[in-house]
């Protein structure tokens, strides 16, 4: 419909600059004078047949089917079960646990808060002085070791400890054990332990909401038995 609209009207125009100029020019094309005569006999037969003939399809089928399920499946399960679950870069500097061992040179991970907490790295003891039990031999335990918990402000320096038996002689009422330990008493008979500092332990008592682990006492019969004392475990 526009289309022939705009055909109508453009012949129109046509039509009307046609009979203008006819009307203004003469014979020989010359603008004639004003009082002359003009005789125009102009037989114009237009036939216009315009078929005008616009389809359109606008059919845009834009069938988009967008998935915008942006499926997450995140396990953060943050729950940490004590310090011995933190990861390794976590640790302080000289810092280590049973899941993170030291790396520098001979040293061995020391825990003077217990095990299940981070602990410190250091270096064997030599000449029966230890930093835990673990520089003792057998039968024997760490005494006297001062060691700064990892990450802690502490205004005493480091000292080791001495080894020491874990037990020593038989005991009962009438004989009584020596300066530093104690009687256990056993169906097998009594026999000295030595009294232990934390986180050495002979019993679950001994660690404050905490289990003691790794333990050994020994009866006075038992010629066999190697005492060994435990270690309070969070």
């Amino acid at each position: 419909m526009i289309r022939r609209a705009q055909l109508l009207l453009l012949l129109g125009s046509a039509t009307a600059l046609l009979t203008y100029h006819v009307a203004c020019t003469d014979d020989d094309g010359d603008p004639t004078d004003a009082g002359g005569d003009v005789d125009v006999d102009m037989d114009t037969d237009v036939d216009i047949d315009i078929d005008v003939d616009v389809d359109v399809d606008s059919d845009s089928d834009s069938d988009w089917e967008e998935d915008g399920d942006a499926d997450e499946d995140r396990d953060a399960d943050g729950d940490a079960e004590g310090d011995a679950q933190t990861g390794c870069g976590d640790l302080p500097a000289n810092c280590c646990h049973e899941e993170c061992e030291c790396t520098v040179g001979d040293r061995a991970c020391t825990y003077p808060n217990g095990l299940g907490r981070p602990g410190v790295c250091k270096t064997p003891g030599e000449f029966f002085c230890c930093w835990d039990n673990a520089d003792c031999p057998g039968g024997e335990h760490c005494v006297g070791a001062l060691v700064c918990g990892c990450g802690e402000d502490c205004t005493v320096l480091d000292d080791p400890g001495e080894c020491f038996p874990s037990a020593t002689a038989c005991c009962d009422a009438i004989t009584p054990c020596e300066e530093g330990y104690t009687c256990h008493d056993s169906p097998a008979g009594g026999k000295c332990h030595a009294i232990l500092a934390f986180p050495q332990c002979w019993t679950d008592e001994e660690c404050a909401r905490g289990t003691c682990v790794g333990a050994v006492t020994c009866g006075c019969s038992d010629a066999t038995c190697v005492a060994r004392t435990g270690t309070c475990t969070y």
